[in-house]
């Protein structure tokens, strides 16, 4: 008799956390379909002080009666990749199929990892599968501009060969997940061009979904696009690139253009009569000469804190209870 696939799904919680948004997150894992496999679902929460340790007590009987386990970390060393591997290491022993990686605000679809595994299933060379993703947070100028970010961010993905989702939230094969970088700010790049190099596909799965928060202020988008160009600058650095130098100019072009959104303004001038018939609203389109200079602002500070050899941490953002 066939042994049941077996799914490690894992869930790393950040201090900054509400409690609120650890639980929807739970809610909505539980009702995803795992169509009869073995699981594991694992929430690594971050401890800073002794109200990380009372909000944690709040949430532990939610997820222990949902069936979940919690692992407690008092300190943030390796960062985001540091909790995936301890997770790693100490599940080992489950011997898992695939490993599931979700963020807290991740709102997978029902049939998300299901069909992400047919997609590994039926392509030996991949090694990731991910979906679409989406803001399920659109209620103001700053999450409309994000949200219409994410939909490019999916045409692209559709349609590049190098697929980095970003997180790394996916399913993976357990038998090609490598521990993960923890000197780097940007692990889920680092993965993902890692595997790349080794010859490994990415595959986009069109037929589910992701559901996930923007940025609700353009303080935490300023934080957050300065943490990415930062690890962009750290994957350069690492010179793994450069095994293959075709690849190595496609990412040193794609990080040099990306550090350069201002220059996207002289079009976003020129395209705005028809964003102002499309969508007849003013806000959005001030809303997208906003977008372009925090994230020329982000891109500058981070360049500056990189050649300063200053290292750049996660800072908690504002979250709405979805």
């Amino acid at each position: 008799m066939e042994r049941k696939k077996r799914v490690l799904i894992v869930v790393p919680v950040s201090p900054s956390e509400p409690d609120y948004v650890i639980i929807n997150s739970a809610e909505c894992l539980k009702g995803i379909d795992l169509n009869d496999a073995d699981s594991k679902v694992v929430y690594i929460i971050d401890l800073n002080n002794i109200y990380d340790l009372k909000k944690v007590k709040k949430v532990e009987g939610v997820l222990k009666d949902l069936g979940f386990e919690i692992i407690r970390r008092k300190n943030r060393c390796g960062r985001k990749a540091g909790a995936i591997n301890i997770v790693l290491d100490k599940f080992k022993s489950f011997n898992p199929d695939y490993v599931v990686i979700f963020d807290v605000d991740t709102r997978p679809a029902k049939n998300f990892v299901v069909e992400c595994i047919k997609a590994l299933e039926n392509d030996d060379d991949a090694y990731i599968a991910s979906a679409p993703r989406y803001v399920n947070n659109v209620n103001s100028t700053i999450t409309e501009v994000i949200s219409m970010e994410y939909k490019m961010f999916n045409y692209l993905m559709s349609k590049f060969s190098f697929k980095n989702f970003n997180g790394p939230i996916g399913v993976i094969r357990a038998d090609r997940m490598v521990r993960l970088n923890e000197n780097s700010i940007a692990e889920d790049l680092d993965f993902s061009i890692r595997m790349h190099l080794k010859g490994y596909k990415s595959i986009f799965v069109k037929n589910s979904y992701i559901y996930e928060q923007a940025p609700m202020t353009w303080k935490d988008l300023f934080y957050q696009r300065r943490r990415w160009y930062y690890g962009g600058l750290q994957v350069l650095k690492d010179g793994i690139i450069f095994r293959n130098k075709k690849f190595a100019l496609k990412i040193v072009v794609i990080t040099v253009l990306s550090h350069l959104p201002i220059f996207l303004l002289p079009f976003l001038i020129l395209l705005s009569p028809i964003i102002l018939y499309k969508f007849k609203k003013l806000k959005l389109l001030f809303g997208f000469v906003t977008y372009l200079i925090v994230n020329q602002l982000a891109a500058i500070s981070s360049l500056c804190s990189f050649l300063m050899r200053r290292e750049i941490e996660w800072k908690g953002v504002r979250r709405a209870k979805l």
